[in-house]
């Protein structure tokens, strides 16, 4: 019984994990057509009022800086000024597309991770070796083996979910900061406020990397996963392997899930 539900919550993990890998090759500009219009839509509703954002930062850039209108007849001032305001109108105009670009960028980075080093969730199974010694064991061993499985399975059930919904809320991060990405990118206009731009495409940026992590994350556990803890033969040597590798497992999902959880936190480390 320990084996079967062994099986099962293995089978349930490597389908949440096959349901990751399809997720992260997904561009969220393509996902779902209707909710892309959406973001179009509310982005442009947005537009106007970062335009009077870029003229409130421009001048007070202008004022921050000390300039005066003698300072803004020179050539090299008017022109630095200028561009700044050109730049902030350009983002604004055509942020959806330069999202789009970012997005399309961490795709091809996934994909390439995908394609160089296959990722398959179904080789994550019970051993057969596993499988024969929780068949072979006591009756009291097994009542000990069948309670230790019952909470692995229940980690294992919980962490699968946790780690779907982590993926599918990525989306979500990215839908609402392309909504609202004409706010912060108007801070390009003066600069003083440039940094609020730059660290908005930094975190843009990082959220569509984030899949980066996950992608290795979840090939490398793969590899891990495969791996059977030994012990030297004698007496007891069968029931302490079979916990072994039951909390190996069960420990192993919980590294991945958490590496997935905080993938944000990593990439914002990584882009500083």
């Amino acid at each position: 019984m320990t084996a079967d539900m062994l099986k099962w919550a293995l089978s349930f993990w490597g389908g949440g994990l096959a349901k990751i890998q399809t997720l992260l090759q997904t561009n969220p500009a393509s996902m779902s057509e209707d909710v892309w219009k959406m973001v179009k839509i509310l982005y442009g509703s947005i537009q106007g009022a970062a335009y009077g954002l870029v003229l409130i930062f421009f001048f007070l850039g202008l004022i921050k800086s000390g300039l005066t209108l003698v300072d803004l007849k020179r050539p090299e001032v008017a022109v630095s000024s200028f561009l700044r305001f050109l730049v902030a109108k350009v983002f604004i105009d055509k942020g959806l597309d330069i999202l789009v670009t970012l997005m399309a960028f961490g795709q091809e980075l996934i994909t390439g991770i995908f394609a160089k080093y296959p990722f398959s969730p179904g080789s994550v199974t019970l051993p057969e070796e596993i499988s024969n010694g929780l068949a072979s064991c006591g009756w009291i061993d097994s009542i000990l083996l069948f309670f230790v499985g019952v909470i692995a399975v229940g980690i294992v059930v919980v962490q699968t979910l946790v780690v779907v919904f982590t993926v599918y809320g990525r989306f979500l991060r990215i839908y609402v900061l392309a909504v609202v990405a004409p706010i912060p990118l108007s801070g390009l206009a003066g600069e003083p406020s440039t940094h609020i731009g730059i660290q908005y495409l930094k975190t843009f940026s990082g959220v569509c990397l984030e899949g980066v992590i996950t992608a290795v994350a979840c090939i490398v556990y793969t590899t891990l996963v495969k791996t059977i803890p030994s012990f030297s033969a004698g007496e007891g040597a069968l029931i302490v392997k079979l916990l072994s590798y039951i909390v190996h497992l069960t420990f192993q999902t919980l590294l991945l899930s958490g590496i997935i959880r905080g993938a944000d936190q990593l990439m914002s480390k990584v882009l500083g």
